[in-house]
């Protein structure tokens, strides 16, 4: 079976800094994506901090990735694009956390989380962040997938972390060595 490229993956597509114009729209992707997403106000003050480290995957193709009843005043601006990934970090020092990161459910399994997620990691690791650190759902199988595959180790599990309907989920807590990126 031949390999796919990151070009065959990611085809017409920036990875860009986050600033405030992608802001609004991240909301409504977190909303579409998440139980407990992160508000448009809380997103807001992550960027605000000069700790914050954050990355947009950016389609310049044609191909929506945010569905049209979540869009509300969120509708991408003709010369940005369309947001199909984005993470968003703070830096401490020599250790960093990740605080969100998400795909558009249209632009999944393709290659743009894996895509803002590396490039995170080189970003902290030129800031000299020697370690990066998560918490994902137990049952997030596709998730705890994705950061194996870029080098993340569970280094704990945390019972009944998430609270949910359906009753407390645990986390795991997984690190990566910023130092050492993944294939």
């Amino acid at each position: 079976m031949a390999m796919r490229t990151k070009a065959d993956i990611l085809p017409l597509s920036d990875i860009l800094p986050l600033s405030p114009v992608h802001l609004a729209a991240i909301a409504a992707l977190e909303a579409a994506l998440f139980e407990h997403p992160t508000s448009a106000a809380m997103l807001a003050r992550f960027h605000a901090n000069p700790a914050c480290a954050g990355f947009v995957l950016i389609r310049k193709d044609q191909t929506p990735c945010i569905p049209s009843d979540q869009m509300s005043d969120a509708v991408p601006d003709a010369e940005l694009g369309d947001i199909a990934a984005y993470v968003l970090a703070l830096n401490s020092g020599l250790s960093a956390d990740l605080v969100t990161i998400g795909t558009a459910p249209s632009c999944q399994r393709r290659g743009c989380g894996r895509a803002v997620l590396d490039y995170l990691v080189g970003a902290l690791r030129d800031r000299g962040v020697q370690e990066l650190m998560l918490e994902v759902a137990l049952d997030n199988v596709a998730a705890r997938r994705l950061y194996t595959a870029a080098g993340f180790t569970t280094v704990a599990v945390r019972p009944g972390y998430y609270r949910r309907a359906g009753g407390p989920v645990d986390a795991v807590a997984m690190r990566c060595d910023t130092r050492h990126p993944a294939p």
